[in-house]
């Protein structure tokens, strides 16, 4: 069985934010409007009352970055890898170049790059 958290009811200015916001969506889906619509709209309004947050840049840069990596993480599945295993080998070798670093000197990489100073 499903539980769900008992909401807490909206303070005054909440209340306010939510009516704008509920008035908002109405008046931008009112070509089409369902009683399940409706009832969709009205949470979003509901979580764009209470978390003010979710309006501004930084949060939706946050998403977006998200949606982008659960993206690239089910590519890398569909090809049969497993992601972070190109970051994780790239920080053994790190791992393992300061261990050379502080036991040989970096002088042990002289040699590790051509002339021109590519790999």
């Amino acid at each position: 069985m499903f539980w769900r958290r008992a909401e807490r009811p909206l303070s005054p200015d909440e209340r306010q934010e939510y009516e704008y916001h509920r008035a908002r969506l109405l008046a931008r889906h009112s070509g089409h409007l369902t009683a399940g619509l409706i009832r969709c709209l009205e949470a979003n309004a509901s979580k764009l009352a209470r978390h003010p947050e979710i309006r501004t840049r930084k949060w939706g840069l946050n998403m977006r970055g998200k949606r982008a990596a659960k993206a690239a993480h089910t590519t890398i599945r569909k090809r049969g890898g497993t992601p972070g295993d190109q970051g994780r080998a790239a920080i053994r070798w790190n791992r393992q170049a300061r261990k050379r670093d502080r036991e040989k000197g970096k002088q042990w990489r002289v040699g590790q790059a051509l002339q021109n100073g590519t790999y």
